[in-house]
């Protein structure tokens, strides 16, 4: 299965590079950066997983998708203003310019900045509706926590994942957590027959803001990597701080060339990048 939620970093185009070192057996699958869960939907693991982030909104999201809640956001995002604040659009404080589709750029920015949720399925619709329509599908928040990427200004947008039964089913062995990687490691780090699947944010000063993840976390996740007596496997990129703190838990390596835009430069600018795959069985 593919992701349902396309997510920065994703693994989805690199899995075949490192699922042949994955451990031969094992009964609970644990993911503590969860995101899109590009791991988690290509392994469809029969049995009981643990899937964490600390991104509040993704993880609700996937709440309403597990609850079978989908059909009724595929509803909201397929006609958006059937489902959005009609007293504020009858009162006129809503004007909708003529010829607007339901899901144009008047429709997106007002979703994104005005609309305010008032449950969490209507949570889950203003996240998934502005990840599905903004640019590229980015996800990046200002220094005060708002989501501030532009219009994605596509011709369609599909929302058909969302009534795709399989998603349903594959989450209902899971449990859902909004949580940081640290709190996972303390309950279930110790477990022998768990399989922590890790894809924390690169070694480069990473911050959308929102969630931070700097030098010092990532020698607290190696910390909790090494004393773990669950089976932990690390894709990530090589830097020197990770030669630093996995030497002599590093399996492989694999190329990993990827698309990238700097302020306005175009998009398509190629760089090279090794990655390593680290375990520690």
């Amino acid at each position: 299965m593919q992701p349902i939620v396309k997510w920065t970093g994703g693994k989805r185009r690199e899995i075949k590079q490192f699922k042949e070192y994955y451990p031969d057996s094992f009964d609970i699958f644990v993911e503590p950066f969860f995101g899109g869960g590009a791991v988690f939907f290509d392994l469809e693991h029969p049995g009981r997983s643990i899937l964490a982030d600390t991104h509040e909104e993704l993880m609700g999201f996937y709440k309403e998708i597990k609850a079978g809640r989908g059909d009724k956001l595929y509803a909201m995002c397929h006609n958006p203003w059937h489902h959005l604040d009609r007293s504020r659009k009858s009162s006129g404080e809503v004007q909708l310019p003529e010829g607007f589709r339901p899901h144009d750029e008047f429709t997106y920015y007002y979703v994104r900045d005005e609309y305010t949720p008032k449950n969490r399925a209507e949570e889950a619709f203003k996240f998934y509706f502005i990840r599905k329509t903004c640019y590229r599908g980015m996800l990046r928040y200002n220094p005060s926590g708002h989501f501030n990427i532009p219009f994605g200004r596509y011709k369609s947008v599909n929302f058909d994942d969302l009534v795709n039964p399989k998603y349903q089913q594959v989450l209902q062995n899971a449990t859902i957590k909004t949580s940081s990687y640290e709190d996972i490691f303390k309950t279930y780090g110790k477990n022998k027959n768990a399989f922590f699947f890790l894809d924390p944010p690169y070694d480069s000063a990473f911050s959308n803001y929102k969630h931070e993840f700097g030098e010092r976390d990532h020698r607290r996740l190696a910390d909790h990597f090494k004393k773990a007596k669950a089976k932990c496997m690390l894709v990530i990129g090589k830097s020197d701080l990770i030669d630093e703190l996995y030497k002599g838990y590093i399996t492989d390596q694999y190329a990993k060339k990827y698309a990238f835009k700097l302020h306005s430069e175009r998009v398509g600018k190629e760089i090279n990048n090794m990655h390593y795959i680290i375990t520690n069985y």
